[in-house]
């Protein structure tokens, strides 16, 4: 039997005790560095395995080794990262969330359920392959600094570092049994913004006696809008939430402005802070007001090395059919799998999780997000085998 044939069927056969284990994570979330109950699932599953792994990475993360029958392979790393969202869960599901306010609504649930089912399979195929294939269960990819830089910066790669790194994560886009990917800048940077607009409020029937801090607000927001905007490279400016504690006849001392800045470049990233910065102060000045801007540097773009990337579309074409296989956009949206991406070779690609696209399916991070339970065949079946094949590459 063929190594295709040989995984499916182990997917196949793993895949009952994977659901369960999924629907279980999936009612019981738990936000980014409280992943305790979910690490001490995957332990039991790892341990049952035999699988040999250490724990407490990053509070929470798991690593576990799978080695080769020989010394002379590449050494792989699969990522799958745990944490949930603060969402109140709507689907209905029965096994929907217990914990209120919390739910799994960017499909880590799946990504872990993903690879612990590629574990499975790979654990039972270690005569296949020379080398090693590590798996990382990771914690906090929601929340900033994230749990891919906390490990990073632990040095556990450092005397064994990956060749390659494979992720994927869930695309309710794309069809159950499908697989989407992106070379190059794949998803963009992320940062969080806040400007702070201070001067004399009071009351607005006596404009001549006050700072007119909403209005100066109105114009630093308008001309941000109209001016961060790059010629050739893709990214967002956006201001997503006003605080000004004013009322209908009060202007407030002070308004504060938080927004959010994405690219796909880290030049024009930074060069895109400066200018945050010093469009806001210009476009104040008429008021008189002081403005003071602040930027939170999160995750850096996500690139997708172009050689891994063909060769693993070539190796997915293989073991999904050619027609299941689809190139697919960049998007805007963050995500700390960046940081792997900037040491090693690394991969993420797009899992398609809805049976019938027919109707508009429900988006992520939306209370309403489902996964089908089928495409944990796919992920863990092709999270397989490409990383048995990259041993060799």
């Amino acid at each position: 039997m063929d190594l295709r044939s040989r995984i499916k069927e182990l997917t196949e056969k793993a895949f009952p005790a994977i659901v369960s284990i999924r629907h279980s994570i999936h009612q019981h979330p738990e936000l980014a560095y409280n992943e305790y109950n979910t690490s001490a699932l995957i332990a039991a599953k790892l341990s049952s395995l035999g699988i040999p792994f250490t724990q407490g990475h990053a509070g929470t993360g798991i690593l576990a080794v799978i080695a080769g029958s020989g010394k002379t392979g590449k050494t792989v790393l699969i990522r799958a990262d745990m944490d949930a969202l603060q969402v109140i869960e709507k689907t209905g599901l029965h096994f929907q969330s217990v914990n209120y306010g919390i739910m799994h609504a960017c499909g880590h649930d799946m990504h872990t359920a993903c690879v612990l089912g590629a574990a499975e399979v790979i654990s039972q195929l270690n005569d296949k392959f020379a080398g090693k294939i590590l798996l990382l269960f990771q914690p906090a990819e929601e929340k900033i600094p994230g749990g891919a830089k906390l490990i990073i910066n632990e040095g556990v790669f450092s005397k064994n570092p990956p060749d390659y790194v494979l992720a994927l994560h869930v695309d309710p886009e794309l069809k159950t049994g499908t697989a989407g990917f992106k070379a190059g800048p794949y998803m963009a940077s992320v940062d969080d913004i806040f400007i702070r607009i201070k001067g004399h409020g009071g009351h607005a029937a006596l404009p001549h006696m006050v700072t007119d801090t909403i209005t100066a607000a109105c114009e630093i927001v308008l001309q941000l809008k109209k001016n961060i905007i790059h010629p050739h490279q893709p990214s967002v400016f956006a201001i997503g939430r006003i605080d000004a504690h004013g009322s209908t006849n009060i202007i407030p001392d002070e308004v504060t402005l938080s927004g959010t800045f994405r690219a796909l470049d880290e030049t024009w990233r930074y060069d895109a802070h400066r200018l945050i910065a010093t469009i806001a102060q210009n476009a104040g000045k008429p008021y008189n007001v002081t403005v003071e801007t602040e930027i939170q540097t999160g995750y850096p773009f996500l690139k997708n090395d172009p050689e891994l990337t063909e060769h693993s579309i070539h190796l997915s074409g293989q073991y999904c059919g050619v027609e299941n296989i689809f190139k697919i956009n960049y998007q805007m949206t963050a995500e700390d799998f960046a940081y792997f991406s900037h040491l090693f070779p690394s991969l993420m690609f797009r899992l398609g999780i809805t049976p019938d696209l027919t109707n508009q399916p429900f988006p992520l991070h939306s209370s309403h997000f489902t996964a089908d339970d089928n495409a944990i065949k796919t992920g863990a079946g092709l999270l397989a085998f490409l990383a048995i094949n990259l041993t060799d590459k």
